[in-house]
């Protein structure tokens, strides 16, 4: 017997102890609750992919310590066996209520900036994680470091989600 069998496209079955049903969820955000259920998040090939726990018998299970060890397991095996579509983006807008991205006057280089938190970060064409460099407008309030943190994490989810083809 296999450790891990393909149920369908979506629902592998985990089959030692303890038995359970996980589930893949492919770029939907409404399908699994952050705060509730138990899952490991990856990124393949553009998709944003959500291994699930998915079981009813929940109640059964003591120990949850290793559940997650087995979701990331889980995932190595349904790569292996099923073929995963590349995602296409669609670029998105140059421009939102909160952020601004231009071209740079440096060639082969962008400029995003974050109109709420006046943070502008200049990054060359799909090198982002090689070469971001951040500077915090002199108009506005300096944030303290969490803050700091999660504006620029967010400047990077905005990049990947409306203009992925920029920065990858």
């Amino acid at each position: 017997m296999n450790k891990f069998e393909i149920i369908d496209a979506n629902l592998i079955k985990h089959n030692f102890e303890p038995k359970m049903i996980i589930q893949v969820i492919f770029n939907d955000e409404d399908n699994y609750n952050v705060l509730q259920d138990i899952y490991e998040l990856f990124y393949f090939r553009g998709n944003k992919i959500v291994v699930k726990w998915y079981n009813d018998n929940a109640d059964e299970l003591d120990d949850y310590s290793h559940i997650r060890s087995i979701l990331r397991r889980a995932w190595a095996f349904y790569r292996s066996k099923i073929y995963i579509e590349k995602k296409e983006y669609i670029a998105g807008a140059m421009e939102d209520e909160r952020y601004i991205l231009q071209h740079s006057q440096k060639q082969n280089y962008w400029v995003l900036t974050d109109k709420e938190y006046g943070i502008v970060c200049i990054f060359e064409h799909k090198n982002f994680n090689e070469n971001q460099q951040y500077t915090i407008l002199e108009d506005l309030p300096m944030p303290d470091v969490k803050e700091l943190a999660r504006v620029t994490r967010e400047m990077g989810d905005w990049l990947g989600e409306n203009h992925y083809d920029k920065i990858f």
